[in-house]
């Protein structure tokens, strides 16, 4: 599948320029920064990839990427995300211009991209409550606010989108993978609407503080590596159908080491 990554020299996209490659996929990154991105991947796999200049926010050159390069999905990890709406961070606004673009690029054509973006274990439901981890902590995520509801909104005949919504995601190692001879393998586990593997405690049962013990404890639990998320996201597009099974989901992903069953 041909990719549109847009934001490759971040955290996560970095690490999804190997994973994509590794699962036979063929990468375009659009970055500001061309010369950074040069710096930070190894030159063997940068030479596999396809590097495009452009603004996350200029909707006609995300437009123009999607089309010239025949790209069938995009992969939205730019930005500087902040738990609280912060005002350096544009990530909001680049979620949507990208969303926007992908929108008019599959309606144009008649045939809808396959589109992930992020946001947070905050937008997950909590079940059997019929309530999100957000509608407690509605201060915390603000930043994916207005994208999670502009993404969710559209349809999938125009687009077919999934949200990631991971926890904490920390980092296996400091260096960005060459090796793409194949996939590394991951031991993630996704789920729809409410964190994979999760039935809230009793810690629900404490007045007044008992909801939030329980968020931390939801996120404490759910803690990712980048490079297992990273994998898994490019292993899901390499599927028949793309990872079809997710779209209009709000996804949350756990990892359990040595897991069979790698949906639920």
């Amino acid at each position: 599948m041909r990719v549109l990554l847009v934001g490759a020299t971040g955290r996560l996209g970095s690490r999804l320029v190997p994973a994509l490659v590794a699962h036979k996929h063929s990468v375009v990154a659009y970055v500001r920064n061309p010369s950074k991105l040069a710096m930070m991947i190894p030159q063997p796999l940068l030479e596999r990839i396809i590097v495009v200049t452009g603004d996350g926010e200029d909707v006609s050159g995300l437009k123009k990427a999607l089309i010239e390069h025949s790209c069938e999905a995009v992969i939205c990890c730019a930005g500087k995300p902040a738990p609280i709406r912060k005002g350096d961070s544009r990530v909001g606004e680049i979620s949507m211009a990208i969303a926007q673009a992908a929108r008019e690029v599959g309606e144009e054509t008649g045939r809808p991209l396959k589109g992930w973006w992020l946001a947070g274990l905050i937008f997950l439901k909590i079940p059997g409550s019929g309530k999100t981890f957000h509608d407690y902590w509605s201060w915390f995520g603000t930043t994916y606010d207005l994208a999670v509801n502009t993404i969710t909104s559209i349809p999938l005949s125009s687009l077919r989108w999934s949200i990631l919504c991971p926890s904490k995601m920390t980092i296996t190692s400091t260096a960005i993978s060459s090796a793409v001879d194949g996939p590394p393998g991951n031991s993630i586990v996704l789920g729809a609407d409410s964190p994979p593997l999760y039935q809230p405690s009793w810690l629900m049962l404490i007045p007044i503080i008992g909801i939030h013990l329980e968020i931390l404890r939801a996120a404490s639990s759910h803690r990712t590596t980048l490079e297992d998320v990273a994998d898994r996201l490019a292993e899901d597009l390499a599927e028949a159908g793309g990872g079809e099974q997710w779209d209009g989901k709000l996804v949350g992903v756990k990892n359990v080491p040595g897991a069979q069953k790698k949906t639920v």
